[in-house]
């Protein structure tokens, strides 16, 4: 086998340079790329924690009013017993509460 030139020496070193200048730079992208990805799905399990909360206490806050609606009608029903208000008056809000439920 023929020795190499020392300009071939010089090349294949520059090359190798180079390899390992780009597996740095390709490391170095890579970790960029994990650390965005995970930032990123944090964020979303937050944004779908928050979604989720906000669901959770709509829903709560509807069935809680209906329950009060509910007991709403009962103490108008024995206020309008008692004589406290009159059957107009009750009709009246009864129908108020009937449509919010």
């Amino acid at each position: 086998m023929a020795p190499r030139k020392k300009s071939d020496r010089l090349t294949i070193d520059k090359l190798l340079k180079k390899a390992e200048e780009a597996k740095k730079t390709g490391l170095a992208l890579t970790r960029i790329a994990v650390e965005q990805a995970e930032l990123s799905g944090r964020q979303l399990s937050k944004e779908g924690r928050k979604k989720i909360d906000e669901s959770i206490a709509a829903t709560k806050k509807k069935f809680s009013s209906g329950e009060a609606d509910l007991a709403m009608l009962e103490k108008l029903g024995k206020l309008r017993k008692a004589g406290v208000i009159t059957e107009k008056e009750f009709q009246t809000k009864k129908k108020e509460i009937l449509k919010r439920i």
